[in-house]
């Protein structure tokens, strides 16, 4: 399975905000996400991916957790 680049976004959060974005990857059968964290304590940063379905509802099963999360070395297109 090939992989191809749908969206790439650059985002600066303030200090105790939050941002929600969504992306349309509507026929695809599969996604994945990929995220860099920067800052004085990037420690601090939650982060969790949540897919929906075409009405917005969140589908439990695609839901990723700050926890669940696995750590790689460098980002990758």
């Amino acid at each position: 399975m090939s992989k191809s680049l749908v969206y790439a976004n650059s985002l600066n959060i303030n200090a105790n905000t939050s941002q929600i974005l969504n992306f349309n990857i509507s026929g695809n059968t599969s996604y994945e996400v990929q995220f860099l964290v920067t800052g004085q304590v990037p420690t601090d940063t939650v982060i969790t991916v949540f897919g929906t379905d075409s009405l917005g509802n969140v589908i439990h099963y695609q839901k990723v957790l700050q926890q669940e999360l696995t750590e790689i070395a460098q980002l990758n297109p």
